[in-house]
C-alpha cells in the first residue's frame, strides 16, 4: 500500500519508538537496573543490523532480518528483564 521504500521507513520509525519505549520502561521500573539496559542496548544494535540488511532494492534478506532478528530481540529483552527482576530481590 505504501511502497517498499516508505514501508521500510515506517518500520524504522516503529522500531525507534519501540526502542524508546524499552528505555522508558527501564527508567520508570525500579526493579530493572543496568543489566536490563545492557539488553536494551544489544536489542538496539540488533535493530540497526536488521535495517542494514534490508534495502529497498534487495529484499532477499527480509525474512531473516524481520522475523529471525525480531525473535532474538524478543527473547533477549524477556530474558534480561526476568533475570534483572530476580537479581533485584
Amino acid at each position: 500500500k505504501f511502497g517498499i521504500g516508505r514501508s521500510l521507513w515506517l518500520s524504522r520509525l516503529t522500531h525507534a519508538i519501540a526502542f524508546a519505549m524499552l528505555v522508558m520502561l527501564g527508567v520508570k521500573t525500579p526493579e530493572l537496573s543496568h543489566f536490563y539496559f545492557v539488553g536494551v542496548a544489544a536489542a538496539g544494535m540488533l535493530l540497526i543490523i536488521e535495517h542494514w540488511l534490508v534495502r529497498a532494492d534487495d529484499l532477499s534478506k527480509g525474512n531473516m532480518a524481520f522475523f529471525t532478528i525480531n525473535g532474538i530481540i524478543s527473547l533477549l529483552i524477556g530474558t534480561v528483564g526476568v533475570i534483572d527482576v530476580f537479581l533485584s530481590r
